[in-house]
């Protein structure tokens, strides 16, 4: 709770929050029996949405220091030195004794906040340039304490987020049609019905395949190939014809369809509001560096990729609306407490649920006779 009281919190909601980690137990059930009382003495409530909160509270000091004192990395004019998320830390630095140093600032701060390093999870690469190349880990490991952090070779890689990094490759090409088609595999065999495994795709298989896409940079061919398993699967669960049209799989549930999802339409859709998120983001160093990787003309082919049409994309730079979901009389009647924060709107090229189902449906004729007045 030090950051709390660091922070100035009031030192009521202090002991509010103490208290709900103080005296913590929890049970396992066992069959049909439960374990005896298990104590939670280490670490924050899997789940609890308060902490991400407390430990991005509690890391923030070490990411500061870092980017204050430490030695990063160049690009285009600005110093990177760390790239947090929740727990999972990256540290960059131009030299090997300029990552010594932000290991040192590491460690000074886990001495400070009770924190711990497992040197066996830590990796490491170190690339320095050659005249028409660059070398891979011609140094030592680097140290945590006494023990060396594991270096990165190329031709192997270690997972990030989700993805495999290789120091020669970069993000690592994913074999998504094998993970596919183990996926659909374990739902085709469950003792499950038609609609359960419908249920399954769409709630679990889908996003994590959206997620590893998306983060894989995969491409519109591979994508169509994943979408026409997806669509092989989903036909052979509901005892479909082969035929049955693509409309009805896509479409909404709410519209009389099964919502599955076209990866090859939503991936790219999902790219270009990145790149135009990523733009405008908040973060000064964020926007420049993105501004000057020249982005403008990948984002305008995903747009085009997501079905846009390419006199409709907006440039890059445009400014965005900013949607404050009240009605403007509203907001007027507000304080600056009350009101709430903005949304920003960025464009979708395309809304290919739509484009997939109802032109097919305006040209479909009506059962009956036709009837004039």
């Amino acid at each position: 709770m030090w950051v709390l009281r660091e922070r100035g919190l009031d030192q009521h909601i202090v002991n509010i929050i103490s208290d709900s980690y103080r005296n913590v137990h929890t049970r396992m059930e066992v069959g049909k029996e439960l374990t005896p009382a298990i104590a939670i003495n280490v670490g924050v409530k899997q789940g609890d949405p308060m902490s991400p909160l407390l430990f991005n509270l509690a890391i923030d000091p070490l990411v500061s220091t870092l980017e204050r004192e430490g030695q990063g990395f160049g690009y285009e004019g600005h110093r990177i030195t760390a790239l947090a998320f929740a727990d999972d830390l990256v540290m960059l630095s131009d030299l090997w004794e300029g990552m010594s140093a932000n290991i040192e600032i590491l460690e000074s701060f886990c001495k400070l906040s009770g924190l711990k390093v497992q040197a066996n999870k830590c990796h490491g690469f170190f690339l320095k340039p050659t005249h028409d190349s660059y070398t891979v880990n011609n140094c030592d490991a680097w140290k945590i304490g006494t023990e060396g952090l594991n270096m990165i070779n190329p031709g192997e890689s270690e997972k990030y987020l989700g993805l495999k990094v290789d120091p020669w490759l970069g993000f690592a090409k994913l074999t998504l049609s094998d993970k596919l088609d183990t996926w659909l595999e374990r739902i085709d065999r469950a003792p499950l019905k038609p609609s359960q495994k419908l249920e399954m795709l769409n709630t679990f298989t889908i996003p994590r395949v959206i997620y590893l896409a998306d983060h894989s940079d995969c491409k519109r061919t591979p994508l169509a190939s994943l979408d026409d398993k997806i669509r092989r699967a989903v036909k052979e669960w509901l005892h479909l014809p082969a035929d049955t049209c693509n409309g009805f799989l896509y479409a909404r549930s709410r519209d009389g369809g099964l919502g599955v999802t076209r990866l090859a339409s939503l991936i790219p859709s999902i790219q270009a509001r990145r790149l135009h998120r990523i733009a405008h983001s908040e973060d000064e160093i964020i926007r420049q560096v993105a501004l000057a990787s020249r982005i403008e003309e990948e984002y305008k082919k995903r747009w085009i990729e997501a079905g846009g049409s390419e006199s409709d994309a907006p440039a890059i730079s445009d400014p965005v609306f900013l949607d404050y979901i009240l009605p403007q009389f509203v907001l007027e009647k507000l304080n600056k407490w009350e009101r709430p924060s903005p949304k920003a709107r960025y464009p979708i090229p395309c809304n290919w649920r739509n484009a997939e189902f109802l032109p097919r449906q305006r040209n479909l004729a009506l059962p009956g006779r036709s009837y004039q007045q």
